[in-house]
């Protein structure tokens, strides 16, 4: 019976790590949603324009992208589902939320849009 190499068994036991390490890829990351940013552009990009606004992740996330501001989680509960792709699904909800309270006392969220100003109460950067 021949014997593997001390060395031979180290490398392969590394490929099959580095293997293992990539099929399994990350955990717990956040997911891009392009298609919400797009349907937040379409509805309401004019009043941002107009203010000279650029829209931004930051309407629905905090810095950590984890997790998502008092507006985010609106929409997230006005979508009624997970990965919504339907841009037309996507716009329905965005108009479910813009009569609901903002954390800015006496303004709704589309009080804040139409004034070009993110609708979680922040200012834009």
């Amino acid at each position: 019976m021949r014997m593997v190499p001390r060395a031979g068994v180290v490398a392969l036991s590394m490929w099959a790590l580095v293997v293992g390490v990539l099929l399994t890829g990350p955990s717990g990351t956040a997911e891009a949603r392009p298609e919400y940013k797009k349907g937040f552009d379409t509805k309401y990009k004019e009043y941002y324009d107009k203010a000279g606004t650029k829209t931004s992740c930051d309407f629905c996330h905090e810095k950590d992208k984890k997790k998502r501001v008092k507006y985010g989680q609106d929409f997230g509960t006005a979508l009624g589902e997970p990965k919504v792709k339907d841009q037309k699904k996507i716009e329905e909800a965005l108009g479910k939320v813009e009569d609901k309270d903002s954390p800015v006392e006496g303004k709704k969220y589309i009080d804040l849009i139409k004034a070009g100003k993110f609708p979680s109460g922040n200012d834009p950067k």
